[in-house]
């Protein structure tokens, strides 16, 4: 199905303006566009138009390989309309999603209440639950690194070994997918990155783990990733990432720190609940499987 008459799905690069856009995810246009603009290869926007009006919008995750799925990720919709209205947007990703020959079409809605009776009414499952975490409290001290790991900037680890590392490390976290050279790159030219704000920890064998931060806005920062190779499990190095992460965005201006995990990541979420973060919100993802 495609949307009505009354409805068009259209990149967020086509608008004239992601002021709309920025309102539905409550950010600053500004923030969005620098978001945007570090987007990773086969990520883009989507924005349901409604007549003028941009009543919901998602990211468009697309298959990395063949057979693979496709996202619609961080769905979201106009408050003070029924669910339904966000439905054109699903209609749409669900056939781009069969034109793709992927294998199954992945939704996570953000702030759309009312979405997951519909989608479970077109016969998509809940895969995945993903909190929403902010900090309430302070964890307790502070632990000196185990010896013979340091501290490294990413100027002194390089690129290369830096992104083979944080693959290896989120190989096996639900819902994480793997960031090629191009990507990185992206990243890196985006204007929201900083580099004050990435730590790596390293031994006398390379890269251990990292924790990089990003400013959300002014007085508003966010833990993108947390992130320790197997080999360094049990040694605290997680914690001491996080803390330096809490302190690094303090120093930066941050009143107020967030970050994401899957429900399902028992050991990261027991983490950061033990260092004084609680469940702000959560959201679920759903699947669709597609018929050949």
């Amino acid at each position: 199905m495609v949307p009505p008459a009354s409805s068009l799905v259209l990149s967020w690069a086509s608008l004239p303006s992601l002021a709309p856009v920025a309102a539905l995810y409550d950010l600053p246009e500004g923030t969005l566009l620098d978001e945007s603009a570090a987007f990773p290869a086969g990520v883009s926007g989507a924005a349901l138009l409604t007549g003028t009006a941009v009543v919901a919008a998602a990211l468009v995750v697309d298959a990395g390989t063949p057979g693979g799925p496709l996202s619609l990720a961080r769905l979201v919709r106009q408050g003070g309309l029924p669910p339904e209205s966000a439905l054109p947007l699903v209609e749409w990703a669900e056939a781009r999603a069969r034109a793709s020959g992927a294998a199954c079409l992945r939704i996570t809605p953000r702030r759309a209440p009312g979405l997951g009776g519909l989608l479970a009414d077109r016969d998509y499952l809940v895969t995945e639950r993903y909190l929403r975490m902010v900090q309430r409290g302070a964890g307790s001290g502070w632990s000196p690194l185990p010896p013979g790991v340091e501290q490294r900037g990413l100027s002194q680890v390089g690129d290369a070994a830096f992104l083979a590392m944080s693959n290896a490390a989120f190989s096996t976290v639900p819902g994480a997918l793997p960031l090629s050279h191009e990507d990185w790159r992206g990243m890196l030219a985006s204007p929201r990155f900083r580099s004050d704000l990435l730590c790596v920890l390293v031994d006398a064998e390379g890269p251990l783990g990292f924790v990089r931060c990003e400013l959300d806005a002014p007085d508003q920062g966010c833990i993108e990733a947390v992130a320790v190779l197997p080999r360094a499990a049990g040694l605290g190095l997680g914690r001491w990432l996080l803390r330096w992460g809490q302190e690094r965005l303090r120093q930066a201006g941050a009143s107020r720190v967030t970050l994401d995990v899957a429900d399902s990541n028992a050991v990261a979420r027991e983490l950061y609940l033990s260092e004084g973060f609680v469940v702000e919100a959560e959201s679920e993802s759903w699947e669709l499987v597609l018929g050949a």
